[in-house]
């Protein structure tokens, strides 16, 4: 389900600058480079990764060692395509991005800290 946005983009990669396709289906890939295939993949993961974020929770709440590794793996990876392929068109939304993205494993890093791996009640209280 997450990459059935890039696959219909990709299927239809001739029509992405036609006016009348922009007004439906624009908002797909506003302000994301249309020249190559790989800016096609942004939203394939950025979906998928809500979709797994949501079964971390929801399915794996007695396994938090999982969660912690979902949210420091997946902004990690985020990072990695973010910086690699700079899909937005606008160097400052790719900043924006990579910005959000460490934001997102910066909070992911104090995740560690409240889960029942850190059993020091003072350090949880230093930590937030």
């Amino acid at each position: 389900m997450p990459f059935s946005i890039p696959y219909f983009l990709k299927r239809q990669k001739s029509k992405l600058n036609n006016t009348e396709f922009k007004e439906k289906f624009g908002s797909a890939y506003n302000g994301l480079k249309t020249n190559r295939d790989s800016f096609m993949l942004y939203n394939g993961f950025y979906c998928l990764r809500r979709l797994l974020f949501s079964v971390s929770v929801v399915f794996f709440k007695d396994y938090t060692i999982l969660q912690n590794l979902f949210c420091l793996v997946s902004p990690t990876l985020m990072l990695i395509y973010i910086i690699k392929v700079k899909p937005y068109q606008l160097k400052i939304l790719n900043y924006v991005e990579i910005s959000n993205e460490v934001t997102i494993l910066i909070a992911g890093y104090f995740f560690i800290g409240f889960s029942n791996y850190v059993l020091d009640a003072k350090v949880k209280s230093d930590l937030g």
